[in-house]
């Protein structure tokens, strides 16, 4: 038999249009979840990051136009004014949507 899920250890990721979804959803509805956020549309506003109890990681391709280097500045910037436990990574060379395998993140 399975066993049961951990209902206190929850992770809420998504990529792209879903990324941008997981960070609003964990902001408004799941602040205990961590999030992971895969290229997409991060929040900045503090007083919204602050509401977050769980972890953020966010996975990025410095070639993204959609979101540039400012975005992501306010994105770390706002997470660490919020103290929010972050890690947001940038890959060199890629744009969006690149992760294809988990070879390319490890």
């Amino acid at each position: 038999a399975a066993k049961a899920a951990d209902p206190s250890k929850i992770a809420v990721m998504g990529f792209c249009y879903g990324g941008g979804k997981a960070i609003r959803y964990t902001t408004q509805r799941r602040p205990s979840a961590a999030t992971v956020v895969c290229y997409g549309s991060p929040v900045t506003d503090v007083s919204e990051l602050a509401k977050l109890k769980g972890p953020v990681c966010g996975v990025f391709g410095s070639e993204d136009f959609q979101f540039p280097p400012p975005i992501l500045d306010a994105f770390r910037k706002g997470l660490a004014e919020a103290d929010v436990d972050h890690d947001v990574k940038v890959y060199d060379g890629v744009g969006h949507a690149f992760w294809k395998d988990m070879e390319q993140v490890r």
